[in-house]
């Protein structure tokens, strides 16, 4: 797929009398540039994340089974199962995201407007990722509020440790889903109705363009 460094030129061989028309391809051709290349950095990162996660937590539970001497429970064995099933699903669904993004950047852009459609699947593919990850999310909130009660339940801390703890998990938890929120609702979505409306610029007819 084209870098849109061309977006601009694309849209006045059409000759589509756009107010404000070179003004916005300039815009759009950054933005899109760069929100495709964040998402294959963000695939490629997710991906390290649970590569790194999937070795370590593992290791860090024999360790804790091991030399920390704490006893190996049921519960304990089915959150360390869970979550590392939930790892392994989201790393090969990552797997799978990445190969889908890479047959989307390969697909010919050959004119603005199949520019902007590919940059609206881009987006649009990284708001289902949000979507579905918001459906997991709270699995893995309740799997830690799990271990620490059972933590606390084999006496591992008091009363203060087990509030602090759990406090921590909310907090962290809390901080993630409004960072996450936020970049959906006040950057996808406006970038989703951008290029909505450029494709609807450039969809509509020569004439019905002025009108706008």
């Amino acid at each position: 797929m084209k870098k849109f460094e061309n977006l601009e030129s694309l849209w006045r061989e059409q000759a589509i009398d756009v107010p404000g028309a070179a003004k916005q391809a300039r815009a759009t051709q950054v933005a899109i540039d760069r929100d495709v290349n964040r998402r294959g950095r963000i695939l490629n990162w997710g991906v390290g994340c649970l590569v790194f996660g999937i070795i370590v937590t593992p290791l860090l539970a024999v360790l804790g089974y091991v030399h920390a001497g704490r006893p190996m429970t049921l519960m304990g064995l089915l959150h360390h199962a869970i979550l590392l099933a939930l790892q392994v699903g989201m790393l090969i669904g990552l797997l799978r995201r990445i190969r889908a993004h890479r047959k989307l950047l390969q697909k010919s852009a050959a004119n603005v407007q199949e520019n902007a459609r590919v940059a609206l699947e881009v987006i649009e593919e990284e708001m289902r990722d949000y979507r579905t990850a918001a459906r997991i999310f709270p699995v893995l909130v309740l799997l830690d509020f799990a271990s620490v009660a059972n933590n606390f339940a084999l006496g591992y801390f008091d009363e203060a440790g087990l509030g602090l703890r759990l406090l921590l998990v909310l907090a962290f938890s809390l901080m993630v889903g409004a960072v996450a929120l936020r970049h959906y609702r006040y950057v996808l979505q406006p970038q989703k109705k951008q290029l909505v409306d450029l494709l609807d610029d450039l969809d509509a007819p020569q004439g019905g363009s002025t009108s706008r």
